[in-house]
This record gives structure tokens, sequence and C-alpha cells, in this order.
């Protein structure tokens, strides 16, 4: 098949939404929205609010200034939440159960 044959990343297709370390917020390849650059060191929160239907991204408890609208959440879910990374010696901790993404 060749869906193994391309590479894809969060917020390429309709059914995903990325905040990428050069700062530019994706959904279906095309940009949803602008916050800040990301790298070593910093922390990253996402807020999903299933009743807006958006989803908002904080850098070191600062919310970023895009935000993605997901029409028809209902209709998506359930949403579960993904981290790509590419590089030598690259690391990340998720918790998915922060109460407070900003945090």
């Amino acid at each position: 098949s060749d869906v193994y044959k391309r590479q894809e990343y969060g917020g390429m297709d309709k059914n995903s939404w990325a905040y990428c370390s050069n700062g530019t917020m994706y959904h279906y390849s095309k940009i949803a929205g602008e916050g800040e650059r990301f790298g070593e060191g910093d922390k990253i929160g996402v807020l999903l609010d299933c009743k807006t239907g958006t989803i908002r991204f904080f850098k070191k408890g600062i919310i970023q200034k895009g935000v993605i609208t997901i029409r028809d959440i209902h209709k998506r879910l359930p949403i579960v939440p993904a981290v790509s990374l590419h590089g030598k010696n690259t690391v990340v901790r998720v918790n998915t159960n922060a109460e407070n993404p900003s945090a």
C-alpha cells in the first residue's frame, strides 16, 4: 500500500491538528494558526475544549495566539493525543492528566 511509502505528520490530514516547533499550527495540510517557536526545555500545554470545539496551545504557561477550531467535534470523538518527534536524542514527557495545561 502507498500509505506506508509517504510520510505524514500531525496536522497533515483532516483528522489531525498540530503545533510544530517552528510555531506553525496545522490542520489538513494548511496553516491553522501561529504561535511562538519552541525547543529544548520548553513546556507545551494543550487545551481541548469540547464545548467550543477548539484546541489552544500554551508555551511555558502562556497561551499562544492561534486557536484551532474543530468543526463537528462531537462527530470526531474520540480524539487521541499524539506526539511526533524527529531528530537525534529527542525526548518528550507527556502528562495526560494535567488539570491546567498552562502550568
